[in-house]
């Protein structure tokens, strides 16, 4: 089966049974996705496994999260993957450019969608690339991704399509265990950037109660302190010192 490049209009040939085909003349990689034929991109793994590791430690060990996850946390299970995304670029009614990503295969965390694909790191996939252990087939076809990121609900419309690609990410996937729950979190290999949807979070009962406190404290002392602006005002500056220095206390605890 011979088809046109899409970029030289060359005939390519594919290999039956094949959906992948490199153009001799121009070095394009293409894709023949049922009826149409797109191009294929892969991003540069920049990030191996020991960086990628460090790279979720940090993660961990942000402010929003569990006192020590970073420490606790024990990896469970990794693989490092090129995973295959359809990238669309979109032109809104506004005039506005977009471009946005749907998976391209069934075995993904839905917080993959978040990857951040620049198109000046795109490059042409390689023959080479197939052969790989870490690359991942597509198997959802471009149509039905399309109308997938149509029926999302904050993208009732995509415009006009502009175009249509295949794009393969470095992905580092991980899971792991705190206190005998298993959460999974996602590494790009080509920024560094974390991917995750549920994770251990600091709990927000000790703020609330800290908070709840506070106002029960300072509505009391303005009952106590009656019309005296004067005694009010210092009454609450007194007692303003302790209640800074608790919550702090509160904070590094939690």
């Amino acid at each position: 089966m011979e088809i046109s490049c899409t970029q030289c209009a060359a005939q390519v040939g594919f290999v039956e049974g094949e959906s992948f085909a490199f153009c001799p003349h121009c070095d394009s990689s293409l894709f023949l996705d049922r009826s149409k034929v797109v191009f294929n991109y892969r991003l540069e793994s920049t990030v191996d496994g020991e960086a990628a590791e460090a790279a979720l430690r940090r993660w961990m060990a942000g402010n929003g999260m569990v006192k020590h996850l970073d420490q606790e946390a024990e990896v469970t299970h990794r693989r490092f993957e090129h995973f295959p995304f359809w990238r669309f670029r979109c032109r809104q009614p506004s005039g506005v450019e977009q471009v946005h990503l749907e998976l391209a295969h069934a075995d993904a965390n839905a917080v993959m969608r978040e990857v951040s694909v620049p198109a000046g790191g795109l490059k042409f996939l390689r023959p080479e690339d197939l052969h790989e252990e870490s690359f991942v087939r597509p198997e959802i076809p471009a149509d039905s991704a399309l109308q997938r990121l149509k029926n999302r609900e904050e993208m009732t419309t995509t415009g006009e399509l502009l175009e249509m690609s295949l794009v393969f990410v470095p992905l580092h996937r991980f899971e792991y265990r705190h206190r005998e729950v298993i959460y999974s979190a996602v590494v790009d290999a080509s920024s560094a950037g974390v991917y995750a949807g549920i994770y251990p979070t600091k709990s927000e009962t000790p703020y609330m109660l800290m908070g709840m406190a506070s106002l029960l404290v300072f509505f009391a002392l303005g009952v106590l302190a009656g019309t005296d602006v004067t005694l009010k005002l210092w009454l609450y500056l007194v007692a303003a010192v302790p209640l800074v220095g608790v919550s702090f206390a509160v904070a590094r605890k939690v």
